[in-house]
Order: C-alpha cells, then sequence, then structure tokens
C-alpha cells in the first residue's frame, strides 16, 4: 500500500493553509477518524489520529505515515505535533488544538449523516474566531452523490468479472489508491485489499479535482491586480476547479491595517 505523505508542511503552513487542508480532508473522508466506526463497545467510538480503514482526523492528515506512531493515538493535538518533530509556536498550537476539537473530536459522536453538516457550520466558527477565509464545498451534498456513485457505477466482489477483479488488484499492486463502499459509515474508506468481501464494493480512488486558488487586491472604483500595492483596501479569493472558475467559492475580506 502507498506510503501516505500529506501535501503540507506544517512546520511552515500557515493557518489558512492548514485550515484548508484539514477541511478539505474531512470533506473527502466524509466522517470522523475512530477506532472502528461499526463496533458496539464504548471504545469503539474513541477518536484516532489514525483510524479504521485509512481514516485520518483534522490533525492526523497533515502527519505523514514515517511520522506516524500508534504511542501518539490519546495525546493532546500539540502533544503529538511535537512527538513528530515540529516545532509550533504557543498560538499555532493553541489554533491546531481548536481546530481538532471544532473540526474533528467535538462532531466526532454525531449521526454520521449530519457529520458534513456540523463540520461546515463548526468551520465557518473558526474563520470567524481566526479572521481566515472560507470556502464552500464543491459537493454541497457529498453523501448522496456518493451513495449514488455506489449504486449506480461500481459493483461487489462478487459481482466483479475475474478480469475485473484482476485490474483491481493490479492497480493495488503498482501502488493505486483502492477504496471499498461503507455501508455503515456511507461513504468510500481506503483498503488495502488484503481481505475480499462479496458482498463489499470496490474501486480504484478517482483522480482528485485539480483545485487552484487565486487572489485579487484592489481598492473602491480602482484596478484589482493579483499582486498587493500599498493602500489597497481589500482581497478578492477564488477557486478554479479543472479549469473552471467555482462562483461559490468567491470570498472578499478587508486587508488589515
Amino acid at each position: 500500500m502507498t506510503e501516505y505523505t500529506p501535501d503540507i508542511d506544517i512546520s511552515i503552513a500557515t493557518r489558512q493553509q492548514m485550515f484548508d487542508f484539514m477541511l478539505n480532508h474531512l470533506r473527502n473522508q466524509g466522517g470522523p477518524s475512530v477506532k472502528d466506526p461499526t463496533g458496539e463497545d464504548i471504545g469503539d467510538s474513541a477518536c484516532m489520529y489514525r483510524g479504521k480503514n485509512g481514516s485520518m482526523c483534522a490533525i492526523g492528515c497533515m502527519i505523514p505515515d514515517n511520522s506516524y506512531d500508534a504511542n501518539l493515538e490519546g495525546l493532546p493535538a500539540p502533544e503529538c505535533i511535537c512527538k513528530v518533530g515540529v516545532t509550533l509556536d504557543s498560538e499555532t498550537q493553541d489554533f491546531l488544538e481548536v481546530a481538532q476539537a471544532k473540526l474533528h473530536d467535538g462532531i466526532a459522536y454525531v449521526k454520521l449523516d449530519t457529520f458534513l453538516m456540523h463540520l461546515e457550520k463548526n468551520a465557518i466558527e473558526l474563520t470567524e474566531e481566526y479572521q481566515l477565509a472560507y470556502t464552500p464545498p464543491v459537493e454541497q451534498d457529498r453523501t448522496m452523490t456518493e451513495q449514488k456513485d455506489a449504486d449506480d457505477e461500481y459493483l461487489t466482489w462478487g459481482d466483479m468479472t475475474p478480469e475485473a477483479k484482476g485490474a483491481l488488484l493490479l492497480a493495488a499492486h503498482n501502488g493505486a489508491v483502492v477504496q471499498e463502499w461503507s455501508n455503515g459509515w456511507k461513504l468510500w474508506q481506503i483498503t488495502d485489499c488484503s481481505r475480499r468481501y462479496n458482498d463489499t464494493k470496490y474501486r480504484v480512488k478517482p483522480a482528485d479535482p485539480v483545485v487552484v486558488t487565486h487572489e485579487l487586491f484592489g481598492r473602491h472604483k480602482l484596478f484589482w491586480s493579483g499582486a498587493y500595492v500599498e493602500g489597497d483596501t481589500h482581497k478578492v479569493t477564488y477557486n478554479i476547479i479543472d479549469g473552471v472558475i467555482y462562483c461559490a467559492s468567491i470570498q472578499m475580506m478587508e486587508i488589515d491595517k
């Protein structure tokens, strides 16, 4: 299985970059990272930096596999970050602790079909508290979309042809990320394909959309440009997804003087 390396370096990342990375990860994952989402024991619902089936919490998704150790589980976020060899100032540590609580731990026990709703609500609160930019999700109803994909496009292992099974296993062997559909969580989860179940659907993870964030700076009735000029009062940010401007992502904020 391919070793996970996050596309962020928290030792140099800004709060905005950390926030965007954590939020987008949890949106894509669709649920919290716990010991066992299908377990019945109280300990099965414990939050984990690395949970079952490759799930990761808000802080866990910024920790590469080669830095993760099971002994990190149960440690507070600032201590966990310190243990993996990253030194952060106290304000950033406090921010990550609050972010972990709002984006993950505080909503890990809600019903799964409301997790994303609570995630977005808390994300907005976090942006207001720390003066960050909030970009709405590309898919407002991801759970329904994923459910439709699972129902209409993909087959269970038992229904796959031998050729399809071989192609899936070869892809996994060559390092592709393979996912299985969780009927309990109603989302796709990463699997190493070491065990396959006849009533479970599998797929190679689709390519993530290419998202590029642009910034414009300016002031009232004057030309706006991609570079800050002294005297500019506002900044506009927006995302281009797979080459198309995503209008719902447009945000304007006042520049601190």
